[in-house]
């Protein structure tokens, strides 16, 4: 099979997997209304829960946003149940709205009162704490026109909510959040630790979505429909856990966020407000045993179970559930690249760690692979999904985790004895984020052939951009015909990153 097919073939399968996660995708054939009376409808989500209400909200977070909300619009529009959205709003990056689809459903939700702004994503800023302040206004204005007794709020949390909404804790700044939001993606921290951190410091974050609807409307049903970005679907994870009930007490996440940032920084490196806000003996917790007690000690003294969330979660009044994931997107590719003739491999969706050493692992395994000694059969593809991560030195270049890992790959399989190995194969690696953006680029992402740096002079250039962070500039620059950059332009979903590595 030639070079150009390879390339098609494992573009359409990263297109295919993309797809499966799309809003329709994950809308359509899980959420159905009926209409009961002129003023009345049933709503069921996958079969799994039902509620008939006079009074629909929608709120949705994040870069995805938009999209999931004008998917559940448009099923209300086509069941005659447009009449009963009483308002809400949408929260996506700025720039967004050039894309076509989301014009269009920008527009179908304003046609409906539901109001889309756009805040600034992956930096915090002063757009964050303005999104916060937007949604309570939203809340607010919808609350009011209410006609029943038990309203339901469907609330989207897509990735991307962590930059774009921000409500700092009391004493630190938002200059603060931002401040430490960059050090904490420059760290190389997976998202898990990072998001200890935020739920912290950020009202907004654990729960805090939750908490502002109960608060506007104390009796409504509240569907907190999750679009996972993280590795695993935990759900306090997603958006920092913004629409995600946690039982654990204050005191332990800010005791957890902690022992994060001393891991990560000197104290005296930190924002000196939020050097303050974690300061106190009472967070000094040693050694396994203590955490346990310590543990122990602050959820017996959580007064969590007179809070309106934990109210709403005993009475069956607050559903959470991950509507689309990373997972789906890979069985949708597997299935792809069957139809396409190769034998076809799930290795992992939960593939984290340095991309650059996760470039260095797919080398590995092609090279294994085209000797024979793995379980992988040519004409293959090994399909693999998560999130790595980049640890950035000092006045990096431009690029992002996807180019940088394909970056890796193609510089260690030359280093390697690879090429002495491979014959008359042929081996590609694309990798690419599922939301059409990788790092502060217009790319999703970046593909390379085993042999794109057999000119030297071309090699000195890769390792060079490697050392650098900016895989961008070199694929922009490099012969397509061995390596470049993916563009899938903005897809509407965001559920991590796809890799496709191809034997053949």
């Amino acid at each position: 099979m030639s070079d150009s097919h390879s390339l098609a073939n494992a573009i359409d399968v990263c297109n295919v997997a993309i797809n499966s996660c799309s809003s329709e995708a994950a809308v359509s054939g899980k959420f159905l209304v009926q209409e009961i009376t002129h003023d009345s409808c049933k709503l069921c989500w996958d079969g799994k829960y039902e509620e008939t209400t006079t009074d629909i909200v929608l709120i949705g977070v994040g870069k995805a946003s938009v999209e999931f909300l004008s998917a559940i619009m448009k099923r209300l529009v086509e069941k005659n149940c447009r009449h009963l959205v009483r308002g809400g709003i949408a929260v996506t990056k700025f720039g967004s709205n050039q894309d076509l689809k989301q014009k269009d459903a920008r527009s179908l939700l304003s046609e409906n009162g539901i109001t889309c702004i756009e805040s600034t994503h992956p930096e915090i800023s002063n757009q964050s704490h303005d999104s916060v302040v937007a949604i309570k206004h939203a809340l607010g204005d919808a609350s009011k026109r209410l006609e029943g007794d038990k309203p339901v709020f469907l609330v989207v949390v897509t990735g991307g909510t962590s930059a774009l909404c921000c409500d700092p804790a009391d004493g630190v700044s938002i200059e603060d959040m931002t401040q430490l939001n960059r050090m904490l993606l420059e760290s190389g921290a997976d998202i898990h630790r990072i998001n200890k951190v935020r739920r912290s410091l950020d009202r907004f974050k654990g729960g805090g979505l939750l908490r502002l609807c109960y608060s506007f409307c104390p009796e409504a049903v509240l569907w907190s429909l999750l679009v996972s970005d993280v590795i695993g679907d935990v759900h306090n994870s997603i958006g920092s856990g913004s629409g995600s009930y946690s039982p654990i007490s204050e005191k332990v996440i800010k005791m957890d966020a902690r022992h994060v940032l001393d891991s990560l920084f000197k104290r005296a490196s930190l924002p000196p407000n939020v050097a303050q806000f974690f300061s106190g003996d009472s967070l000094r917790v040693q050694g396994k045993l203590s955490y346990l007690v310590w543990f122990l000690i602050c959820q017996l003294l959580s007064d969590d179970e007179a809070s309106v969330v934990k109210r709403a979660l005993d009475s069956g009044r607050l559903m959470e559930t991950v509507i689309v994931s990373n997972r789906i997107g890979l069985e949708a590719a597997k299935n792809q690249g069957s139809k396409l003739g190769y034998n076809t491999y799930i290795l992992s969706s939960t593939l984290r760690g340095e991309a650059e050493e996760v470039g260095k692992m797919y080398s590995s395994l092609a090279e294994s692979t085209l000797v024979r000694s793995s379980s992988f059969v040519p004409p293959c593809m090994i399909i693999c999904g998560g999130e790595t991560t980049v640890t950035m030195q000092e006045n990096p270049g431009k690029g992002g985790r996807n180019q940088h890992l394909v970056l890796s790959f193609a510089i260690n399989a030359h280093v390697g004895p690879f090429l002495s190995d491979c014959g008359s194969s042929s081996v590609l690696l694309v990798s690419c984020g599922t939301d059409g953006t990788d790092g502060p680029t217009d790319a999703a992402g970046a593909y390379a052939f085993f042999d794109s740096l057999k000119d030297e002079s071309v090699f000195l250039q890769a390792t060079g951009a490697l050392r650098a962070f900016d895989s961008y500039q070199y694929f922009s620059l490099s012969n397509p015909r061995q390596s470049g950059l993916v563009h899938t332009g903005q897809t509407g979903t965001n559920v991590m990153d796809v890799q496709v590595l191809v034997i053949s």
